[in-house]
């Protein structure tokens, strides 16, 4: 074994994921009730343009009023991209006035380490402003091109780094590759075309010690089946076997796990 070792990031239970738009306060304390152990609070694509500053607002009070951490949640909150003009509002205002209740940010779309690098300064600059003695982690989303193609020097590019979630949909729309679903399968592929990019990022996060994340169970509309196979091997006119448990019922909710082989994803379930 190489005597190079990274440690392993917090440790967090992260078996299940909770979505809650930003914009649906009501959501918030179904989703506080709820069975996950890891909720996010989203400010980016469940939120639509004109309510953006509102759900902001919405995400500070609802991380002041709940408990979540009390609730045994890990607590997080997507913010919109780093090529928008609402990043850096999202995480100044976020983290300046309820970053002592929150346990990490998740960044969508990230390409570069440099999109890494500048949350990590923003949220050192904060907490040291604000007197934040907690350290607030960073999850990214992989979900373009260019950050599979960065994805092992991403894993590298900071100490605050815990975990990488693989974003199946928006990565099939970055590589303009052929789907039947948002997110799904090219029917004419001969097995899974999601695999090599899912095992090169759990490669990546094994390596440098991060938390590796799964896809969403999303099922295609009205036929209650998976988008994603279980196994490569089956032919796509085959019964797919029923998924082993049911996400909790608020928001969009996902496993964080790989399903085994032979075992399709569970679904992901709407409040």
């Amino acid at each position: 074994m190489s005597l190079t070792r990274y440690e392993p990031a917090t440790p967090r239970l992260q078996r299940s994921e909770l979505a809650v738009p930003g914009s649906q306060v009501p959501l918030f304390r179904k989703a506080l009730e709820s069975e996950a152990d890891y909720v996010f609070l989203d400010l980016e694509d469940a939120v639509a343009p004109a309510d953006k500053e509102q759900a902001r607002n919405n995400v500070i009070a609802g991380l002041l009023e709940h408990d979540w951490r009390a609730r045994g949640k890990t607590i997080s909150v997507r913010v919109n991209g780093i090529d928008t003009h609402y990043f850096y509002r999202d995480v100044v205002d976020v983290v300046e006035q309820a970053g002592h209740r929150l346990d990490t940010l998740l960044v969508p779309k990230v390409g570069t380490p440099g999109d890494v690098y500048l949350t990590d300064a923003l949220l050192t600059q904060i907490e040291a402003a604000r007197g934040i003695g907690r350290r607030i982690g960073i999850e990214v989303l992989i979900e373009t091109a260019l950050g599979m193609a960065n994805v092992e020097s991403v894993a590298q590019a900071s100490r605050r780094l815990e975990a990488m979630h693989f974003g199946v949909a928006d990565l099939a729309a970055s590589l303009r590759a052929r789907t039947v679903s948002i997110g799904g399968l090219n029917p004419d592929y001969p097995g899974d075309q999601w695999h090599a990019a899912l095992s090169r990022l759990v490669t990546a996060c094994r390596a440098y010690g991060l938390r590796p994340s799964a896809p969403p169970r999303s099922a295609t509309r009205g036929s209650g089946r998976s988008i994603l196979p279980s196994s490569p091997s089956r032919t796509r006119s085959s019964p797919r076997p029923r998924p082993r448990w049911t996400a909790p019922a608020a928001s969009c909710a996902r496993s964080t796990t790989p399903a085994p082989t032979g075992v399709a994803p569970c679904s992901s379930t709407a409040a």
